[in-house]
């Protein structure tokens, strides 16, 4: 009889335990609910729209070019070892082009997670455009040896953004 009063107590004792987390658990869960709740109000109530969302993934629209070639010039790097290739310069083919950036193509090839600062210089519709970019991003073409590079535009004045406007506006209306 005295070892069943035991292992009632026993039993009760997990069961206030089990209990214990349960509430714990719950209030947790509607802390974060709460939260969620807030942040959700602090968003726009409408949901975006195609032509809202693609311009969220993608500041300005890409135009395809062709046979446009690119210098460009390693100005910094954030890597000590690699500051020998300060001055170096590569030479490629623009694929697309945006206001906000390019993507070309090259032989050479760069470690992308080091932070590059270039000056990259090209002609597009007889207009010559120097400016300062980031190296962003890198693709590599197993079948062929060219690698694909992202730029993103860093220093660019109101005049020159203006001026490549003209330029892929003029690119754009010739193809139509």
């Amino acid at each position: 009889m005295k070892y069943v009063v035991y292992y009632e107590l026993i039993i009760i004792f997990f069961l206030l335990i089990i209990v214990y987390r349960l509430i714990k658990d719950t209030k947790n869960k509607h802390q974060e609910i709460n939260s969620l709740k807030k942040r959700l109000e602090n968003t726009s109530s409408k949901p975006l729209s195609a032509t809202q969302f693609l311009k969220a993934q993608r500041k300005n629209f890409r135009i395809k070019v062709y046979n446009v070639p690119i210098e460009l010039t390693i100005t910094k790097c954030d890597n000590p070892k690699l500051q020998k290739l300060i001055g170096k310069k590569i030479n490629g083919d623009i694929e697309d082009i945006s206001l906000s950036g390019l993507k070309f193509i090259s032989e050479f090839s760069l470690p992308i997670k080091v932070k590059f600062e270039t000056d990259i210089m090209f002609f597009l519709k007889n207009e010559q455009f120097k400016i300062t970019a980031l190296l962003v991003r890198k693709e590599e073409h197993i079948k062929e040896k060219l690698i694909s590079y992202g730029i993103q535009f860093e220093k660019m004045s109101y005049k020159q953004e203006k001026q490549l406007a003209v330029s892929l506006h003029k690119v754009e209306t010739e193809r139509k």
